[in-house]
């Protein structure tokens, strides 16, 4: 049985998780709830923009919670540029 049917994610989550363990480790894995600063957000998109590094690696490197996030403050931040990423409160 495949690792994506086993546990019903998709190829690109395990590539993901693979990443992150990769550079992380276990502690990788450990999670709590983190609000991110719009000054954080916009370091991990310029080393992005440098690096040419896609979401799940920059995700694994800055031990962000999720790939997804990482192409939401992409996108908030191209429609609507720096003011976009500073968080709600």
């Amino acid at each position: 049985m495949e690792l994506q049917d086993l546990y019903k994610v998709s190829y690109q989550m395990i590539q993901g998780w693979l990443r992150l363990y990769q550079i992380q480790g276990e502690e990788g894995f450990k999670k709590s709830y983190t609000s991110y600063s719009a000054k954080f957000k916009m370091d991990v998109l310029n080393y992005m923009n440098k690096t040419g590094t896609f979401s799940y690696d920059a995700a694994a490197i800055f031990n962000i919670s999720s790939p997804s996030l990482v192409r939401t403050w992409w996108r908030n931040f191209y429609a609507g540029g720096f003011d976009a990423l500073i968080p709600n409160s």
